[in-house]
C-alpha cells in the first residue's frame, strides 16, 4: 500500500558525522528491517575506523539472511585499517544480489588490507559471482603495494568481471618495483597487468594519478592523459 511504499528506506547516508559504534549498529539494524536498502553511504564518520568496519562487516554478514540487496557501498574516509578491511571483506562475500559500486578510498587499508578486499572480489566459488558484478571500484589513497597489485590483476582477468571504473589515485607504491624484485621479474608482473587490462574490455575509466603506472602510461600512450586510459590504447 501507499504507506508501506513511503516507509521504504532505499538510501542511508551519514556524512562527516561522528557516531559511536553502538549508535551506528542501532541505525544499521533498523535499516536491515526495511529490506529495501539499496545504497549505504558512511563517509568520514569514525576517527577509529576499525570500529565502523566491525559494525559494517557484521551488517553485511547479516544481509545473508535478509532480502536487502546493497548495490552501492561507500565507506570513503574512514580509517578502517587491516582489521576493518578484513571485516568488510568477510561481509562482501555474504552479499546477496549484485554490488555495483564499492568506494573504499582513503580508508588506510594498507597493502595487505587492499589485497584482502580484492580477494573477496575474486573468490573461486559460484556464490562470488555477485561480487564480480562490481562496475565501479575506488581504492584511492590507501597505500596499496605489490600484494594489492597482484590481486587487482587477477580481478581484471576474471571472466565475469564487468568493471567499468577503476580509481587508484594516490597510491605511489602500487606500481613501483620492490627493492627485492629484479627488473626482469617486475617486467613479468607488469606484463600480467597489461594482459589483464587488454582482456578486460569493460573498463572505460582508469585513474592512476600519483602511482607508478602513471609514468608507464605517459611513455606508452600518446592519445590518452596519464590518469585515464582505455584498454585499446594500452600496449
Amino acid at each position: 500500500n501507499e504507506d508501506e511504499a513511503r516507509n521504504r528506506l532505499v538510501r542511508l547516508s551519514i556524512l562527516s558525522c561522528p557516531i559511536r559504534a553502538e549508535g551506528l549498529q542501532v541505525v544499521l539494524q533498523s535499516a536491515l528491517e526495511s529490506c529495501t536498502l539499496d545504497t549505504l553511504s558512511l563517509i568520514n564518520i569514525d576517527a577509529k575506523g576499525s570500529r565502523a568496519g566491525r559494525v559494517v562487516g557484521q551488517f553485511l554478514n547479516d544481509l545473508e539472511n535478509n532480502d536487502c540487496r546493497i548495490c552501492n557501498l561507500e565507506l570513503r574516509s574512514n580509517p578502517l585499517g587491516m582489521e576493518g578491511a578484513e571485516l568488510v571483506a568477510q561481509g562482501l562475500s555474504k552479499l546477496r544480489g549484485g554490488l555495483k559500486r564499492l568506494d573504499l578510498a582513503s580508508c588506510a587499508l594498507g597493502d595487505c588490507g587492499g589485497a584482502t578486499v580484492l580477494s573477496a572480489l575474486t573468490k573461486d566459488d559460484p556464490s562470488s559471482e555477485k561480487t564480480k558484478l562490481v562496475q565501479e571500484l575506488y581504492l584511492d589513497d590507501n597505500n596499496l603495494g605489490t600484494e594489492s597489485f597482484k590481486k587487482l590483476t587477477r580481478f581484471l582477468i576474471e571472466p565475469l568481471t564487468v568493471l567499468e571504473t577503476l580509481s587508484l589515485n594516490d597510491n605511489p607504491k602500487l606500481f613501483s618495483r620492490p627493492d627485492a624484485c629484479t627488473e626482469t621479474s617486475w617486467n613479468r608482473v607488469l606484463d600480467h597487468w597489461k594482459y589483464g587490462i587488454q582482456q578486460n574490455r569493460s573498463i572505460t575509466r582508469l585513474f592512476v594519478e600519483n602511482t607508478g603506472l602513471s609514468e608507464l602510461l605517459v611513455s606508452n600512450s600518446k592519445s590518452q592523459p596519464a590518469n585515464r586510459c582505455r584498454p585499446e590504447h594500452y600496449p
